[in-house]
Order: structure tokens, then sequence, then C-alpha cells
């Protein structure tokens, strides 16, 4: 199941392939890394004169150990032994697209 809350009206300055490229990157796997039967839900807020972004699933939840390296390059961690995991993380879209482009 896919859930959504997106702010209307809302417009976000942003390199328009990298932040596609960021979005079907978490959205990926939000599916893969989610339970069967599982949600996929999607939020995009104002927070200040930012954007902010919410990719979450109904999967495990990342270990609080693997959490400070979330956005580290080529970071593997947890049992899973995954990239990223993406429960819970919430990162506005400047932060994301500063780092997408290190």
């Amino acid at each position: 199941m896919v859930e959504s809350e997106l702010a209307p009206g809302l417009q976000v300055m942003a390199d328009a392939e990298l932040m596609e490229q960021v979005v079907r990157n978490l959205t990926a796997n939000a599916v893969k890394f989610n339970q069967k039967r599982g949600f996929v839900r999607f939020k995009l807020s104002a927070n200040g004169q930012q954007a902010q972004l919410s990719i979450a699933n109904s999967g495990k939840s990342i270990s609080p150990e693997d959490r400070e390296n979330v956005f580290t390059r080529f970071y593997r961690g947890g049992i899973l032994n995954v990239l990223l995991a993406v429960q819970g993380v919430e990162s506005s879209l400047s932060q994301t697209s500063q780092r997408t482009r290190q």
C-alpha cells in the first residue's frame, strides 16, 4: 500500500535530475526492505524555508549504530548488510541534495 501526504503548492528549487535520483533510490529501498504487504509512506512538507521529504515503510528500523552512517558513501551495516534502509529516515531535500553531490 502506498500512502502520501503532499503539501499543496509547495515548490522546491533543486537540481531536478539529482532529486529524481534521490527519490527513486529511497523509494526503491523502501520497497526492497519493506515487509510483505507493508506500506510505503511519502510525506512532503514545508519546514520554514526548506522542504522536508520523508519516505517511510513498515519494514525493520535502522539500528541506532547504523543511523549515524546512513548517508556515508558505500557504508554497509547491520544484519541485513544493506547500503541504505529507509524506515524512519527523514531528511530535508537540501541536505540530501548536498550529500548526493559529494
